[in-house]
């Protein structure tokens, strides 16, 4: 929003209270004083309804509002970490992890599920706030603020963990639809379509999605960094979560190529 005009022309807030035609924002938001896009669905509704033209949608960098915040949330952040935990829970529940770790197979599945993610959770939070206390003592910011911030950068490489998960069911799934389309409409043409695609194709592109989400984090993590401090302490200042997110990154693709291979 152009909060000069939201400041000097507007008295009604249709943004926020809506007009005779439509409700206003959906989430309660008043335009003027969004400064993050966390709880906007892109319904368009605050840009319909001001009469002063004040409202644009902007196109972004995709990332741009992780590094341009002001004021990460903890809680984000640690939900970020928690979503990650329960994906690679999920992925290790498959690998024998159960007995390893001495947890007796009598016991019910989700008792030991639940035990195997607090523990992952649990660790995955230590290592990030031992990054950030490593990461506070150079920079220019307090624990909370580095851990909230730099624990929101995490958020592409886990976007693209969860894509290269589900991507695996895309594949193999996904070229059984010709022959799904052939029975259920008696369309010769799909019975001669047959589509196969080796693991190690779909593997290839599990570890390019995740790679490819590490490496989007890195850049998230180094425009943070560039924002609110000199570049002369880059190094230092953002390597230890750097070497957080390349860790979780070989786990992550470890687990996963343990959990695909169990099938």
């Amino acid at each position: 929003a152009d909060r000069n005009i939201c400041a000097s022309q507007c008295t009604s807030h249709e943004c926020y209270f809506g007009t005779t035609k439509r409700e206003g924002c959906p989430f309660g938001q008043i335009t003027s004083t969004i400064r993050s896009n966390l709880e906007c669905k892109l319904c368009g509704v605050c840009i319909k309804n001001c009469p002063h033209g004040a409202i644009n949608l902007n196109i972004r960098i995709p990332g741009e509002e992780l590094w341009k915040m002001r004021r990460a949330n903890l809680g984000t952040a640690f939900l970020i970490v928690g979503m990650v935990g329960g994906l690679l829970s999920e992925m290790v529940g498959h690998t024998g992890v159960y007995e390893i770790i001495g947890i007796p197979s009598h016991w019910p599945e989700i008792t030991r599920f639940t035990i195997v993610f607090l523990s992952v959770v649990v660790g995955l939070n230590g290592l990030l706030s031992i990054a950030s206390l490593l990461s506070s003592s150079i920079l220019s910011d307090s624990f909370e603020e580095n851990y909230a911030l730099y624990g929101v950068a995490l958020l592409p490489l886990v976007l693209m963990t969860f894509l290269a998960f589900h991507v695996y069911y895309l594949i193999n799934l996904g070229v059984q639809i010709p022959t799904l389309a052939s029975r259920m409409f008696d369309l010769a043409i799909f019975q001669q379509l047959i589509i196969t695609i080796s693991p190690e194709v779909t593997q290839t592109i599990q570890h390019f999605l995740i790679w490819l989400g590490l490496g989007w984090s890195l850049f998230v993590m180094y425009r943070i960094m560039k924002s609110r401090d000199s570049e002369h302490i880059f190094a230092a200042g953002v390597l230890p979560h750097f070497a957080f997110a390349m860790g979780l990154t070989f786990v992550l693709i470890r687990a996963m190529d343990g959990h695909f291979a169990a099938f």
